[in-house]
C-alpha cells in the first residue's frame, strides 16, 4: 500500500507545472518580446534570403578559379547565380584544353545544379541534378596510331580521378542530364563524328566503383562527315571506364539500325560490338556518298567485331552484305569500264541482288566472294576496301548472250570465252570510289591490239 502511494501523483501538484508556465510569460513578455525581435527576424531573414537569388563578381572568379584548378583548362564565365537553400546555375561558360596536337572546347549557355544543403556542414556536395542546357563540345584529335598495344590507355582513368580530387569538397553527383547538346570530333580539319539534339539522363550510383545507367538519344549522328543515322536512341551503362551500349536504334535513309557493344576505354579494349542495317534505301546513301552516277536498290548488312585493341589495324571482325533489285547508272567505275571494254551498253546494269561475306582486319574490310548477278553483266570480285577510303578488287565480268550478239567481231574475239555463248573479261579495279583507275587483263589487252591489226589489215587488202 504504501509502494503505491509513493508512485501516485499527490493532488495539490495537479496543474502545478502549468500553471507555473503560463504565469511566467506574463511577468516575462518583454523579455520574450526582445527575443523574438533581435533572434526571430534576422533568423527568417536568413531563411527568407536563402530562396533568393544572387550573383558577384568575387563568387563568379571563385567559380572560374576552381573549375581551372581541376580541369587544366581555361575558363570563362559570364554570370553565376547562388541560391543558398536549392543550387547554382551558371551562364556562358566556356571550357577551353589544348595539349599538342590535340584540342577540346565546351560551349555551354546555361549550367543548372541542384544539391541538398545539411552535407555541405561536413564538406560533402551530394548533387540532386546536373543539368548542361544546349552544350556544344568541339574534340580536335591527333593522328590516332593505325596500331596500338593493349597497355595504351584510350583515356586514364587516375587522370579523372585526379581531377576530381582538385575539388575543395567530396562530391557526390545523383543525377546528371544533357538537354538539346552537340559534338564533333575533327582529325586533321576533317569530321569523323557528329551529333546534334543529344538528349542524355544518367543515374550516378558509389558502391565499389563509380557507375553511370541511363539512356541517350540523338535526333542525328553523322558519320565520316557523309553518312546520317537519325533519331538514335540507346541505354547506357558505364563501370569507371567500362562500357556497355544496348539497344542502340536509329534511322538510316529509310531503314533501320540496331547495335550494341561493349569496350573498356581504360584498357583501350573492344570487348565485342554488333552492328544491323535493314531495307536500307540505296538510293538516299548513295547521294550522301556525292559521288557521281546513280545507284538504286536496298542494303541489308551486319557486322560482329571481336575482342580487340582499340585501333584500326586492331580491329576484327566478320559480316555479310546483301543487295537486293540495284540498277546503277554512269557510276565512276562504270564508266572506266566502257573506256577499256568499249561497251556502252555497261552503262546502265540491273542486278537482281550483289552479296559478299566481309572479314575485317589490319585496317581493311576483305571482301572475298562478291557476286553480282545482273543484265548486262554478271560479276564476281575478290578484294579490299580499306577505312580511308581506297580499294582494290580483282574483278571477273560476264556479258549476257543477248549483249555479245550485238558486239563488234573485233571486240568479241578479243574477250575471253564463257559458257553459252556469253564472253567475259578479267581485270583490277583499285584507287577511289569517285576515282577508281582500271587495269584489263594483259592477255585481252593483246589479243584487242592483234585483233584491230588484223582488222587493220583486211581493210588495206581490200
Amino acid at each position: 500500500m504504501l509502494h503505491q502511494n509513493i508512485h501516485k501523483p499527490q493532488k495539490h501538484l495537479d496543474g502545478f507545472y502549468r500553471r507555473k508556465i503560463l504565469s511566467w510569460f506574463p511577468r516575462h513578455a518583454r523579455l520574450v518580446r526582445n527575443l523574438l525581435l533581435w533572434l526571430g527576424i534576422p533568423l527568417c531573414l536568413v531563411i527568407i534570403a536563402g530562396f533568393i537569388p544572387f550573383s558577384t563578381a568575387i563568387l563568379r572568379e571563385k567559380a572560374v578559379h576552381m573549375l581551372e584548378q581541376s580541369s587544366g583548362a581555361s575558363c570563362s564565365m559570364q554570370r553565376l547565380s547562388l541560391r543558398p537553400w536549392f543550387g547554382f546555375s551558371m551562364d556562358g561558360l566556356e571550357l577551353t584544353k589544348k595539349d599538342r596536337q590535340e584540342m577540346w572546347q565546351a560551349l555551354i549557355p546555361h549550367v543548372r545544379l541542384s544539391y541538398q544543403i545539411l552535407p555541405l556542414l561536413f564538406r560533402c556536395v551530394v548533387i540532386r541534378d546536373f543539368i548542361l542546357e544546349k552544350p556544344q563540345v568541339r574534340f580536335e584529335l591527333p593522328v590516332i596510331p593505325r596500331q596500338a598495344k593493349a597497355n595504351e590507355k584510350a583515356v586514364n582513368l587516375q587522370d579523372i580521378k585526379q581531377m576530381l580530387a582538385g575539388f575543395p569538397f567530396t562530391v557526390a553527383v545523383k543525377n546528371i542530364s544533357v538537354e538539346e547538346g552537340t559534338v564533333s570530333v575533327e582529325q586533321k580539319g576533317q569530321g569523323i563524328i557528329a551529333s546534334s539534339g543529344i538528349n542524355i539522363r544518367m543515374r550516378i550510383g558509389y558502391a565499389k566503383t563509380l557507375t553511370l545507367a541511363g539512356k541517350a538519344s540523338a535526333q542525328r549522328l553523322t558519320l565520316a562527315g557523309l553518312w546520317d543515322v537519325e533519331n538514335v536512341r540507346a541505354s547506357l551503362h558505364v563501370s569507371d571506364l567500362a562500357v556497355v551500349l544496348e539497344n542502340c536504334r536509329g534511322e538510316f535513309y529509310g531503314g533501320k539500325c540496331v547495335a550494341s557493344g561493349e569496350a573498356d576505354l581504360g584498357e583501350n579494349i573492344l570487348e565485342g560490338f554488333r552492328a544491323e542495317l535493314s531495307h536500307v534505301n540505296l538510293t538516299k546513301l548513295y547521294q550522301a556518298s556525292r559521288i557521281r552516277g546513280q545507284c538504286d536498290g536496298r542494303l541489308d548488312a551486319k557486322v560482329e567485331f571481336g575482342r580487340s585493341i582499340l585501333a584500326p589495324d586492331s580491329l576484327k571482325g566478320r559480316g555479310k552484305v546483301a543487295l537486293s533489285k540495284v540498277s546503277v547508272h554512269d557510276l565512276p567505275l562504270q564508266n572506266s569500264l566502257v573506256v577499256f571494254v568499249t561497251v556502252p551498253q555497261i552503262r546502265n546494269i540491273a542486278f537482281s541482288k550483289i552479296s559478299t561475306s566481309l572479314e575485317i582486319r589490319g585496317g581493311k574490310i576483305f571482301t572475298p566472294d562478291v557476286q553480282g548477278d545482273g543484265d548486262p553483266l554478271d560479276i564476281r570480285a575478290d578484294g579490299w576496301v580499306a577505312f580511308d577510303g581506297y580499294f582494290s578488287e580483282k574483278m571477273d565480268g560476264i556479258f549476257s548472250r543477248e549483249l555479245v550478239s550485238s558486239f563488234h567481231r573485233v571486240i568479241a574475239n578479243s574477250l575471253d570465252e564463257a559458257p553459252d555463248g556469253r564472253k567475259s573479261f578479267k581485270c583490277t579495279a583499285y584507287g577511289k570510289f569517285s576515282n577508281p583507275r582500271i587495269d584489263i587483263d594483259r592477255k585481252i589487252q593483246e589479243r584487242a591490239v592483234n585483233n584491230v591489226i588484223d582488222e587493220v589489215g583486211k581493210f588495206f587488202k581490200r
